[in-house]
Protein backbone atom coordinates (compact mmCIF):
# COMPACT_ATOMS: atom_id res chain seq x y z
CA UNK A 1 0.00 0.00 0.00
CA UNK A 2 2.87 2.75 1.16
CA UNK A 3 4.90 1.60 -2.46
CA UNK A 4 1.47 2.63 -4.25
CA UNK A 5 1.15 5.80 -2.94
CA UNK A 6 4.44 6.66 -2.75
CA UNK A 7 4.51 6.10 -6.92
CA UNK A 8 0.88 7.54 -6.78
CA UNK A 9 2.09 10.99 -5.29
CA UNK A 10 5.62 11.18 -6.68
CA UNK A 11 4.96 10.32 -10.48
CA UNK A 12 8.19 10.43 -11.93
CA UNK A 13 11.01 8.27 -13.52
CA UNK A 14 13.23 5.99 -11.30
CA UNK A 15 16.09 8.01 -10.87
CA UNK A 16 14.40 11.14 -10.17
CA UNK A 17 13.21 9.88 -6.83
CA UNK A 18 16.81 8.51 -6.24
CA UNK A 19 18.28 12.15 -6.35
CA UNK A 20 15.73 12.90 -4.20
CA UNK A 21 16.77 10.59 -1.94
CA UNK A 22 20.59 10.90 -1.92
CA UNK A 23 20.47 14.68 -1.44
CA UNK A 24 18.41 14.07 1.78
CA UNK A 25 20.45 11.20 2.74
CA UNK A 26 23.75 13.38 2.48
CA UNK A 27 22.85 16.64 2.92
CA UNK A 28 26.53 17.74 4.11
CA UNK A 29 28.22 15.54 1.33
CA UNK A 30 27.47 17.62 -2.00
CA UNK A 31 30.55 15.98 -3.76
CA UNK A 32 29.60 12.34 -2.79
CA UNK A 33 30.42 10.50 -5.64
CA UNK A 34 26.92 8.54 -6.07
CA UNK A 35 25.52 11.81 -6.25
CA UNK A 36 28.28 12.79 -8.76
CA UNK A 37 27.81 9.70 -11.24
CA UNK A 38 24.04 10.94 -11.31
CA UNK A 39 24.83 14.54 -12.17
CA UNK A 40 27.44 12.99 -14.72
CA UNK A 41 25.27 10.28 -16.55
CA UNK A 42 21.43 12.30 -16.69
CA UNK A 43 23.25 15.97 -17.41
CA UNK A 44 20.26 18.49 -17.39
CA UNK A 45 17.53 15.81 -16.46
CA UNK A 46 18.96 15.59 -13.44
CA UNK A 47 18.98 18.69 -12.65
CA UNK A 48 15.58 19.61 -13.41
CA UNK A 49 14.38 16.50 -11.24
CA UNK A 50 16.23 18.29 -8.80
CA UNK A 51 14.66 21.78 -8.96
CA UNK A 52 11.36 19.46 -8.51
CA UNK A 53 12.33 19.36 -4.51
CA UNK A 54 14.31 22.49 -4.19
CA UNK A 55 11.26 24.01 -2.62
CA UNK A 56 12.15 21.89 0.30
CA UNK A 57 15.34 23.78 0.95
CA UNK A 58 14.06 26.53 2.26
CA UNK A 59 12.23 24.30 4.80
CA UNK A 60 15.84 24.25 6.43
CA UNK A 61 17.04 26.39 8.97
CA UNK A 62 20.08 28.94 7.68
CA UNK A 63 22.85 26.41 8.92
CA UNK A 64 21.16 23.32 7.83
CA UNK A 65 20.72 24.12 4.49
CA UNK A 66 22.29 21.27 1.97
CA UNK A 67 24.76 23.10 -0.28
CA UNK A 68 24.03 21.25 -3.38
CA UNK A 69 20.73 22.91 -2.72
CA UNK A 70 19.77 26.59 -4.13
CA UNK A 71 18.28 28.25 -1.91
CA UNK A 72 15.09 30.39 -2.81
CA UNK A 73 14.80 32.72 0.39
CA UNK A 74 11.73 34.70 -0.83
CA UNK A 75 9.31 32.11 -0.68
CA UNK A 76 10.89 32.32 3.46
CA UNK A 77 10.05 35.85 3.63
CA UNK A 78 6.88 35.86 1.65
CA UNK A 79 5.81 33.35 4.45
CA UNK A 80 7.18 35.63 7.37
CA UNK A 81 5.45 38.57 5.92
CA UNK A 82 1.85 37.18 5.46
CA UNK A 83 2.48 35.90 9.42
CA UNK A 84 3.80 39.52 10.11
CA UNK A 85 0.61 40.74 8.05
CA UNK A 86 -1.72 38.62 10.38
CA UNK A 87 0.10 40.11 13.73
CA UNK A 88 -1.37 43.69 12.37
CA UNK A 89 -4.62 42.56 11.13
CA UNK A 90 -5.04 41.31 14.79
CA UNK A 91 -4.00 44.32 16.27
CA UNK A 92 -5.89 46.65 13.90
CA UNK A 93 -9.06 45.30 13.96
CA UNK A 94 -10.17 46.47 17.10
CA UNK A 95 -9.74 49.83 15.76
CA UNK A 96 -11.20 49.10 12.64
CA UNK A 97 -15.26 51.29 12.52
CA UNK A 98 -16.87 48.58 10.24
CA UNK A 99 -15.27 45.55 11.15
CA UNK A 100 -14.33 46.07 14.94
CA UNK A 101 -17.50 43.29 15.54
CA UNK A 102 -15.10 40.28 13.93
CA UNK A 103 -12.46 41.65 16.69
CA UNK A 104 -12.12 39.47 20.34
CA UNK A 105 -12.06 42.77 21.63
CA UNK A 106 -13.73 45.76 19.73
CA UNK A 107 -12.32 48.96 21.19
CA UNK A 108 -14.53 52.11 21.06
CA UNK A 109 -12.03 54.46 18.84
CA UNK A 110 -11.45 53.66 15.37
CA UNK A 111 -10.68 55.81 12.09
CA UNK A 112 -11.32 54.86 8.45
CA UNK A 113 -7.55 54.01 7.84
CA UNK A 114 -7.81 50.57 9.52
CA UNK A 115 -10.86 49.38 7.96
CA UNK A 116 -8.84 49.86 4.48
CA UNK A 117 -5.72 48.54 6.66
CA UNK A 118 -7.99 45.38 7.52
CA UNK A 119 -9.51 44.59 3.48
CA UNK A 120 -5.92 44.49 2.28
CA UNK A 121 -5.17 42.43 4.98
CA UNK A 122 -7.52 40.16 5.43
CA UNK A 123 -7.67 40.05 1.81
CA UNK A 124 -4.43 38.38 0.92
CA UNK A 125 -2.81 37.04 4.01
CA UNK A 126 -4.79 33.61 4.58
CA UNK A 127 -4.80 32.52 0.64
CA UNK A 128 -0.87 33.54 0.23
CA UNK A 129 -0.40 31.11 3.37
CA UNK A 130 -1.88 28.00 2.41
CA UNK A 131 -0.24 28.92 -1.43
CA UNK A 132 3.34 28.86 0.16
CA UNK A 133 2.03 25.65 2.38
CA UNK A 134 1.22 23.92 -0.80
CA UNK A 135 4.40 24.60 -2.35
CA UNK A 136 6.04 22.35 0.82
CA UNK A 137 3.75 19.58 0.92
CA UNK A 138 4.93 17.20 -1.82
CA UNK A 139 8.52 18.07 -1.09
CA UNK A 140 8.27 17.15 2.29
CA UNK A 141 6.32 13.85 1.79
CA UNK A 142 9.20 12.66 -0.51
CA UNK A 143 11.56 13.50 1.45
CA UNK A 144 10.31 12.00 4.23
CA UNK A 145 7.93 9.22 3.32
CA UNK A 146 5.00 8.34 4.45
CA UNK A 147 5.63 7.83 8.21
CA UNK A 148 7.91 10.32 8.65
CA UNK A 149 5.79 12.54 6.85
CA UNK A 150 2.90 11.75 9.23
CA UNK A 151 5.29 11.90 12.22
CA UNK A 152 6.85 15.18 11.51
CA UNK A 153 3.26 17.20 10.83
CA UNK A 154 1.91 15.35 13.80
CA UNK A 155 4.42 17.71 16.20
CA UNK A 156 4.15 20.33 13.77
CA UNK A 157 0.75 20.93 13.48
CA UNK A 158 -0.63 18.47 15.51
CA UNK A 159 0.66 19.32 18.85
CA UNK A 160 0.38 23.00 18.51
CA UNK A 161 -3.25 23.00 17.92
CA UNK A 162 -3.97 20.49 21.15
CA UNK A 163 -1.86 22.86 23.14
CA UNK A 164 -3.28 26.00 21.85
CA UNK A 165 -6.84 25.17 22.30
CA UNK A 166 -6.30 23.86 26.20
CA UNK A 167 -3.90 26.70 26.94
CA UNK A 168 -3.53 29.85 24.19
CA UNK A 169 -7.20 30.00 23.71
CA UNK A 170 -8.89 30.40 26.71
CA UNK A 171 -6.77 33.58 27.71
CA UNK A 172 -8.14 35.04 24.26
CA UNK A 173 -11.60 34.35 25.12
CA UNK A 174 -11.44 35.06 28.83
CA UNK A 175 -10.12 38.64 28.36
CA UNK A 176 -13.56 39.01 25.71
CA UNK A 177 -16.34 38.02 27.81
CA UNK A 178 -14.62 39.83 31.48
CA UNK A 179 -15.47 42.97 28.89
CA UNK A 180 -19.17 41.06 27.95
CA UNK A 181 -20.06 39.06 30.24
CA UNK A 182 -18.76 39.61 33.84
CA UNK A 183 -16.00 41.48 34.99
CA UNK A 184 -15.72 39.61 38.72
CA UNK A 185 -15.36 36.28 36.72
CA UNK A 186 -12.47 33.88 38.06
CA UNK A 187 -10.03 32.96 35.17
CA UNK A 188 -9.88 29.11 37.03
CA UNK A 189 -13.76 29.66 37.89
CA UNK A 190 -14.63 30.55 33.87
CA UNK A 191 -11.95 27.12 32.58
CA UNK A 192 -14.13 25.21 34.80
CA UNK A 193 -17.97 26.54 34.26
CA UNK A 194 -17.46 28.60 30.64
CA UNK A 195 -14.86 27.55 28.51
CA UNK A 196 -14.52 23.75 28.88
CA UNK A 197 -18.03 23.35 29.63
CA UNK A 198 -19.69 25.74 26.69
CA UNK A 199 -17.33 27.90 24.77
CA UNK A 200 -14.03 25.76 23.98
CA UNK A 201 -13.40 26.91 20.43
CA UNK A 202 -9.96 26.49 18.45
CA UNK A 203 -9.51 30.72 17.55
CA UNK A 204 -6.34 31.21 14.75
CA UNK A 205 -5.44 27.40 15.36
CA UNK A 206 -7.88 26.64 12.83
CA UNK A 207 -5.35 26.91 9.98
CA UNK A 208 -3.64 24.35 11.18
CA UNK A 209 -6.64 21.63 11.39
CA UNK A 210 -7.66 23.35 7.79
CA UNK A 211 -4.17 22.32 6.68
CA UNK A 212 -3.98 18.69 7.70
CA UNK A 213 -7.25 18.30 6.11
CA UNK A 214 -6.30 19.68 2.98
CA UNK A 215 -3.02 18.09 3.32
CA UNK A 216 -4.63 14.80 3.73
CA UNK A 217 -7.29 15.33 0.84
CA UNK A 218 -4.71 15.59 -1.62
CA UNK A 219 -3.03 12.67 -0.58
CA UNK A 220 -5.15 10.20 -0.81
CA UNK A 221 -6.77 11.97 -4.12
CA UNK A 222 -3.63 11.16 -5.54
CA UNK A 223 -3.78 7.90 -4.59
CA UNK A 224 -7.10 7.04 -6.62
CA UNK A 225 -5.90 9.52 -9.10
CA UNK A 226 -2.41 8.91 -9.62
CA UNK A 227 -2.41 12.10 -12.55
CA UNK A 228 -3.47 14.40 -9.93
CA UNK A 229 -0.24 16.06 -9.31
CA UNK A 230 1.05 16.29 -12.60
CA UNK A 231 -2.37 17.90 -13.66
CA UNK A 232 -2.25 20.45 -11.05
CA UNK A 233 1.93 21.14 -12.54
CA UNK A 234 0.54 21.05 -16.15
CA UNK A 235 -2.06 23.59 -15.17
CA UNK A 236 0.04 25.82 -13.14
CA UNK A 237 2.49 25.93 -16.28
CA UNK A 238 0.14 26.59 -18.96
CA UNK A 239 -0.98 29.74 -16.70
CA UNK A 240 2.91 30.53 -16.60
CA UNK A 241 3.25 30.55 -20.26
CA UNK A 242 0.28 32.30 -21.09
CA UNK A 243 -0.07 34.70 -17.53
CA UNK A 244 -2.83 36.78 -18.92
CA UNK A 245 -5.15 34.28 -19.78
CA UNK A 246 -4.06 32.54 -16.35
CA UNK A 247 -4.27 35.59 -14.80
CA UNK A 248 -8.35 36.00 -16.23
CA UNK A 249 -9.38 32.81 -15.51
CA UNK A 250 -8.37 32.69 -11.87
CA UNK A 251 -9.90 35.78 -11.17
CA UNK A 252 -12.86 33.99 -12.85
CA UNK A 253 -13.24 31.37 -10.94
CA UNK A 254 -12.16 32.82 -7.52
CA UNK A 255 -15.29 35.39 -8.60
CA UNK A 256 -17.57 32.22 -8.65
CA UNK A 257 -16.33 30.73 -5.78
CA UNK A 258 -16.53 33.20 -2.93
CA UNK A 259 -19.78 35.01 -5.11
CA UNK A 260 -21.80 31.57 -4.25
CA UNK A 261 -20.41 31.18 -1.29
CA UNK A 262 -21.12 34.51 0.01
CA UNK A 263 -24.42 34.31 -0.80
CA UNK A 264 -24.66 30.59 0.99
CA UNK A 265 -22.77 31.51 4.13
CA UNK A 266 -22.18 35.47 5.06
CA UNK A 267 -19.10 36.98 4.92
CA UNK A 268 -18.48 36.80 8.30
CA UNK A 269 -19.91 33.60 9.76
CA UNK A 270 -18.15 30.57 10.28
CA UNK A 271 -18.87 27.17 8.90
CA UNK A 272 -17.81 23.38 10.52
CA UNK A 273 -18.47 20.59 12.92
CA UNK A 274 -18.36 20.06 16.65
CA UNK A 275 -16.42 23.02 18.88
CA UNK A 276 -13.50 23.26 17.45
CA UNK A 277 -13.58 22.71 13.28
CA UNK A 278 -14.56 25.28 11.76
CA UNK A 279 -13.49 27.67 8.51
CA UNK A 280 -15.01 31.13 7.29
CA UNK A 281 -17.76 29.68 5.21
CA UNK A 282 -17.27 32.76 2.20
CA UNK A 283 -13.51 31.83 2.10
CA UNK A 284 -12.71 28.20 3.13
CA UNK A 285 -12.96 27.71 -1.81
CA UNK A 286 -10.46 30.08 -2.61
CA UNK A 287 -8.21 28.88 0.10
CA UNK A 288 -8.58 25.22 -0.96
CA UNK A 289 -7.77 26.84 -5.25
CA UNK A 290 -4.75 28.80 -3.61
CA UNK A 291 -3.27 25.49 -1.80
CA UNK A 292 -3.85 23.67 -5.16
CA UNK A 293 -1.99 26.49 -6.99
CA UNK A 294 0.85 25.70 -4.41
CA UNK A 295 0.96 21.94 -5.39
CA UNK A 296 0.82 22.58 -8.90
CA UNK A 297 3.89 25.10 -8.62
CA UNK A 298 5.78 22.37 -6.30
CA UNK A 299 6.66 20.20 -9.05
CA UNK A 300 7.87 22.99 -11.63
CA UNK A 301 11.04 24.39 -12.28
CA UNK A 302 11.49 27.14 -9.66
CA UNK A 303 14.10 29.27 -12.65
CA UNK A 304 11.42 29.05 -14.26
CA UNK A 305 8.58 30.21 -12.09
CA UNK A 306 11.24 32.96 -11.09
CA UNK A 307 11.75 34.38 -14.48
CA UNK A 308 8.15 34.91 -15.44
CA UNK A 309 7.30 36.51 -12.02
CA UNK A 310 10.18 38.42 -12.61
CA UNK A 311 9.36 39.87 -15.97
CA UNK A 312 5.14 40.89 -14.17
CA UNK A 313 6.71 42.88 -11.19
CA UNK A 314 5.68 46.36 -13.10
CA UNK A 315 2.54 45.28 -14.79
CA UNK A 316 1.32 43.23 -11.03
CA UNK A 317 2.58 46.28 -9.46
CA UNK A 318 -0.18 49.08 -11.55
CA UNK A 319 -2.82 46.24 -11.61
CA UNK A 320 -2.78 45.67 -7.97
CA UNK A 321 -2.81 49.23 -6.85
CA UNK A 322 -5.63 49.68 -8.96
CA UNK A 323 -7.71 46.87 -8.00
CA UNK A 324 -7.09 47.33 -4.68
CA UNK A 325 -8.09 50.74 -4.65
CA UNK A 326 -11.37 50.37 -6.49
CA UNK A 327 -11.87 47.35 -3.84
CA UNK A 328 -11.39 48.87 -0.87
CA UNK A 329 -13.53 51.90 -2.17
CA UNK A 330 -16.53 50.27 -3.10
CA UNK A 331 -16.79 47.95 0.08
CA UNK A 332 -16.27 51.10 2.76
CA UNK A 333 -18.61 52.88 0.83
CA UNK A 334 -21.50 50.46 0.43
CA UNK A 335 -20.83 48.37 3.49
CA UNK A 336 -24.44 49.29 4.87
CA UNK A 337 -26.01 49.38 1.32
CA UNK A 338 -25.77 45.97 0.80
CA UNK A 339 -22.51 45.06 0.06
CA UNK A 340 -22.36 42.79 2.90
CA UNK A 341 -26.46 41.95 3.22
CA UNK A 342 -27.31 38.88 5.15
CA UNK A 343 -30.71 39.00 3.73
CA UNK A 344 -30.07 35.60 1.15
CA UNK A 345 -27.85 33.91 3.86
CA UNK A 346 -30.60 34.12 6.47
CA UNK A 347 -33.51 33.59 4.44
CA UNK A 348 -31.87 29.81 3.44
CA UNK A 349 -30.22 29.40 7.36
CA UNK A 350 -34.16 29.97 8.28
CA UNK A 351 -34.86 26.63 6.20
CA UNK A 352 -36.06 28.55 3.25
CA UNK A 353 -36.27 26.69 -0.35
CA UNK A 354 -33.14 27.87 -2.68
CA UNK A 355 -35.82 26.98 -5.32
CA UNK A 356 -37.83 29.92 -4.01
CA UNK A 357 -35.14 32.26 -3.15
CA UNK A 358 -35.29 33.91 -6.76
CA UNK A 359 -36.97 37.08 -5.75
CA UNK A 360 -34.30 38.14 -2.61
CA UNK A 361 -31.57 36.68 -5.38
CA UNK A 362 -32.75 39.31 -7.72
CA UNK A 363 -33.31 42.33 -4.80
CA UNK A 364 -29.78 41.47 -2.87
CA UNK A 365 -27.68 39.87 -4.95
CA UNK A 366 -26.42 42.60 -7.37
CA UNK A 367 -24.44 44.42 -4.37
CA UNK A 368 -22.77 40.70 -2.92
CA UNK A 369 -21.70 39.85 -6.63
CA UNK A 370 -20.24 42.89 -7.22
CA UNK A 371 -18.35 43.03 -4.13
CA UNK A 372 -16.71 40.11 -4.33
CA UNK A 373 -15.96 39.78 -8.12
CA UNK A 374 -13.68 43.10 -7.39
CA UNK A 375 -12.71 40.97 -4.40
CA UNK A 376 -11.54 37.87 -6.61
CA UNK A 377 -9.53 41.00 -8.86
CA UNK A 378 -7.94 42.62 -5.54
CA UNK A 379 -6.53 38.91 -4.05
CA UNK A 380 -5.38 37.43 -7.39
CA UNK A 381 -3.63 41.49 -7.98
CA UNK A 382 -2.20 41.03 -4.59
CA UNK A 383 -1.25 37.75 -5.12
CA UNK A 384 1.08 37.96 -8.23
CA UNK A 385 2.17 41.34 -6.85
CA UNK A 386 3.92 40.02 -3.72
CA UNK A 387 5.14 36.69 -5.23
CA UNK A 388 6.91 39.16 -7.70
CA UNK A 389 8.22 41.72 -5.58
CA UNK A 390 9.73 38.97 -3.14
CA UNK A 391 10.98 37.15 -5.99
CA UNK A 392 12.75 40.17 -7.29
CA UNK A 393 14.12 41.92 -4.55
CA UNK A 394 14.61 39.83 -1.59
CA UNK A 395 15.75 36.77 -3.41
CA UNK A 396 18.69 36.56 -1.15
CA UNK A 397 20.54 36.72 2.57
CA UNK A 398 19.32 39.45 4.65
CA UNK A 399 19.64 38.88 8.95
CA UNK A 400 16.50 40.49 9.58
CA UNK A 401 14.21 39.06 7.70
CA UNK A 402 16.12 35.15 8.36
CA UNK A 403 15.64 35.78 11.99
CA UNK A 404 11.75 37.15 11.13
CA UNK A 405 11.38 33.70 8.83
CA UNK A 406 12.73 31.29 11.05
CA UNK A 407 10.17 32.01 14.13
CA UNK A 408 7.65 32.99 11.74
CA UNK A 409 5.48 30.08 12.82
CA UNK A 410 6.12 30.83 16.56
CA UNK A 411 5.22 34.09 15.81
CA UNK A 412 1.90 32.74 14.36
CA UNK A 413 1.35 30.65 17.32
CA UNK A 414 1.93 33.01 20.09
CA UNK A 415 0.81 36.35 19.39
CA UNK A 416 -3.05 36.70 19.59
CA UNK A 417 -3.08 36.23 23.10
CA UNK A 418 -0.59 39.09 23.91
CA UNK A 419 -2.40 40.84 21.14
CA UNK A 420 -5.70 40.95 23.14
CA UNK A 421 -4.10 40.97 26.37
CA UNK A 422 -3.08 44.72 25.35
CA UNK A 423 -5.86 45.22 23.80
CA UNK A 424 -7.79 44.32 27.02
CA UNK A 425 -5.52 46.65 29.10
CA UNK A 426 -5.87 49.44 26.69
CA UNK A 427 -9.42 48.92 26.34
CA UNK A 428 -10.96 51.78 28.50
CA UNK A 429 -7.92 54.13 28.31
CA UNK A 430 -8.35 57.57 26.73
CA UNK A 431 -5.73 57.40 24.23
CA UNK A 432 -5.92 57.77 20.25
CA UNK A 433 -5.93 54.87 18.23
CA UNK A 434 -2.93 56.06 16.59
CA UNK A 435 -1.14 55.67 19.76
CA UNK A 436 -3.14 51.98 20.78
CA UNK A 437 -2.83 50.05 17.76
CA UNK A 438 1.48 50.59 17.37
CA UNK A 439 1.56 49.84 21.01
CA UNK A 440 -0.40 47.12 20.58
CA UNK A 441 1.01 45.79 17.13
CA UNK A 442 5.08 46.59 19.22
CA UNK A 443 4.51 44.70 22.09
CA UNK A 444 2.36 41.40 20.58
CA UNK A 445 5.11 41.36 17.74
CA UNK A 446 8.25 41.70 20.00
CA UNK A 447 6.61 39.30 22.83
CA UNK A 448 6.04 36.55 20.69
CA UNK A 449 9.06 36.82 18.92
CA UNK A 450 11.39 36.77 21.66
CA UNK A 451 9.14 33.68 23.10
CA UNK A 452 9.74 31.49 19.48
CA UNK A 453 13.62 32.65 19.83
CA UNK A 454 13.97 31.27 22.91
CA UNK A 455 11.52 28.51 23.12
CA UNK A 456 12.55 27.18 19.15
CA UNK A 457 15.78 24.89 19.59
CA UNK A 458 14.95 24.15 22.85
CA UNK A 459 14.23 20.31 23.27
CA UNK A 460 10.78 19.37 23.27
CA UNK A 461 9.95 22.09 21.36
CA UNK A 462 12.52 22.20 18.46
CA UNK A 463 10.31 19.54 16.59
CA UNK A 464 7.00 22.04 17.39
CA UNK A 465 8.59 25.40 16.44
Amino acid sequence: MFKGLWQGIYHRPLFSIHCGLFTSIYPRCPKHPIINKINLRYGDHTRKSISMTDFSSSLYSSGDTPHHYPRYFHWDYLRAFMVLLVVIEHALLPYSPLFKNTAFIGDFEGHVLFDVLHLHNDLIMMPMLFLIAGLFIIPSYNRRGLQGFVREKGWRWGVPFILGVIFLVPLQTYLRDLIKLDDQLTFVTYLREVYFFDKIQSSGFWFLYFLALLTTGILILNFIFPTLIDRLSSICNHMLKKPWQGFIYLILLCAVILGISDLFFGPFWWQGFGKLFYVRGARFGVKIIFFLIGIGLSQLSTQDINNQFKKAFKVSLITAVISFSIYAIYCIQNFYTGAYGLEITRYLKAGGSLAQAGPYIIAYAPPILIRTTLHACALCSLSLFYICLFITFLNHSLSWWRSLAACSFGIYIFHEPIQVGMTYLLYDQNYSEFLKFPLVVTVTLTGSWLITHYLKDKPGFRKVL
